[in-house]
């Protein structure tokens, strides 16, 4: 199985505003795609300094690409006040990285501020300690496909054992959600 891509789950267009949560460094084989999306604007939002810092250092095909070190919860807040509108955000193995509810009122909130959202992220039991110094790489929770049924509007795309680095090997899955604006 080759590597899925993004825009293969994302309707054709023009995007305009695109946020990348949880940015990281763009590094898997998922997340540097997004180095390579055409778009206007492209927000990336990390918390960890070192990793924004060498997210800067990269090239991005966006018109214009910026960097903001701030936890994506407080980011959405301030998002929210300022009635932000985003075309689509991306949110490239980050939600297993909030509590369970955290992530539910996070995704609700998003719809505000977002037509879509593009999550990338494992499904079941798949358990990650911090590394690299960074204490938000942490799981700290665990996602299954039903967990998405709440967002009527959204689709879910299963690739079965993806995740091979384990033992056994860890369903992974896009799911797009299309809030009604």
């Amino acid at each position: 199985m080759g590597t899925p891509l993004i825009t293969d789950y994302l309707p054709k267009g023009h995007w305009r505003w695109v946020a990348n949560l949880g940015a990281g460094l763009c590094a898997s084989a998922i997340s540097e795609q997004l180095l390579n999306f055409h778009c206007d604007r492209m927000v990336n939002v990390d918390a960890f300094g070192p990793y924004l810092a060498e997210l800067q250092r990269k090239t991005f095909v966006a018109r214009e690409t910026i960097f903001v070190r701030k936890d994506i919860r407080t980011w959405l807040a301030d998002e929210l006040l300022m009635s932000g509108k985003y075309d689509i955000v991306f949110m490239i193995d980050v939600l297993e990285h909030l509590p369970k509810e955290d992530g539910i009122t996070f995704l609700h909130e998003l719809g505000l501020i977002a037509s879509m959202v593009l999550i990338w992220l494992p499904l079941g039991e798949c358990p990650q300690e911090p590394y690299d110094n960074n204490p938000h790489q942490k799981h700290l929770s665990t996602w299954v496909a039903d967990d998405f049924k709440a967002w009527p509007l959204s689709t879910l795309h299963v690739l079965t054992a993806f995740h091979t680095h384990f033992d056994p090997p860890v369903d992974a899955a896009f799911v797009v959600i299309n809030y009604e604006n």
